[in-house]
């Protein structure tokens, strides 16, 4: 399986926004950040079989962006609780028995980069992998045996680059 774990566009900062962290929306800058990178997103990958995001409020909005800005097929976004918990064990096996192709993931950090060092080691602090804003990472999971291998991570203003 092809993992991408993408982290959520620019979000109104917490202190910024009257409600609670789980609600906090996008900024416009966010959206158009994102919506220049999803075509840079779309190259490093041939096909896009799911598309899951955590229920906040931010990570939903990206997974719309992603799925609007799309040029080929893409999957409607679906929210996936596991995204917002910490149990980095039941998302791996959940991925891991339910798809095969490419998924792609929105969601936050440090938990992102902590789902990587988990896939890679079986520890959540074992590699660092931090992501910006609309950075992403694509790992291919073998679960035969367990073997994650990087494939590529990308900063957000190269994904732009590639959107050219």
């Amino acid at each position: 399986m092809k993992l991408i774990l993408l982290r959520h566009a620019i979000a109104v900062p917490a202190d910024e926004h009257p409600g609670p962290d789980f609600t906090r929306p996008l900024t416009e800058q966010g959206r158009a950040k994102a919506s220049k990178a999803v075509p840079g997103l779309e190259k490093q990958m041939t096909k896009l079989d799911k598309l899951y995001c955590s229920p906040a409020t931010r990570t939903r909005e990206t997974a719309q962006l992603v799925y609007q800005c799309f040029r080929g097929p893409c999957p409607n976004p679906e929210e996936l609780p596991l995204l917002q918990g910490s149990d980095y064990e039941a998302l791996g096996s959940f991925l891991q028995v339910h798809h095969t192709g490419t998924v792609l993931c929105v969601g936050h950090e440090p938990w992102l980069s902590s789902l990587a060092s988990y896939l890679f080691s079986g520890e959540t602090t074992a590699i660092q992998l931090p992501l910006k804003k609309f950075g992403a990472l694509c790992l291919e999971v073998d679960p035969n045996p367990a073997f994650t291998v990087l494939e590529w991570l990308l900063l957000p203003s190269q994904l732009r680059q590639f959107s050219n």
